[in-house]
């Protein structure tokens, strides 16, 4: 990490339910959807989210992950070498770099060129030894 060009930190924010109207309203000003189902997913989101702090923390976590897994993407997509990384001072981290109370550090990414003598990236098991289609 020390090495590494830069380092992102992926946040997920918990509350997020409180901001879906305005990030889903271009979608009905658009067109795309109608008034039923942007309350709907407003209505659904409340309900799944207000109040329910593990579940916000689930979807931060989720929602970092995924961001975090495009952005490693990205940058092997560059010709880039990266590594997440948990195990971190979250507290640490959230506190040298502001983050809000509803902003969670999910994990730190750095981002590279790969050093000679990087080891290739190990072998993958089997797709049949972790997915099962039935």
């Amino acid at each position: 990490m020390a090495d590494a060009a830069v380092t992102f930190i992926v946040v997920g924010k918990l509350e997020m339910h409180k901001g879906l109207p305005s990030a889903v309203k271009p979608m009905l000003d658009a067109g795309a959807i109608d008034q039923a189902a942007y309350d709907g997913w407003i209505g659904m989101a409340n309900g799944m989210y207000e109040g329910n702090a593990q579940g916000q923390r689930d979807e931060a976590v989720r929602s970092g992950s995924l961001a975090g897994m495009t952005l490693m993407l990205a940058a092997q997509d560059q010709g880039l070498a990266s590594g997440p990384m948990i195990g971190f001072d979250a507290a640490g981290v959230s506190a040298a770099f502001g983050l809000s109370a509803t902003e969670l550090p999910v994990m730190l990414i750095a981002v590279a060129k790969a050093g000679p003598g990087n080891w290739p990236q190990k072998p993958r098991r089997p797709l049949a030894d972790v997915i099962r289609f039935a």
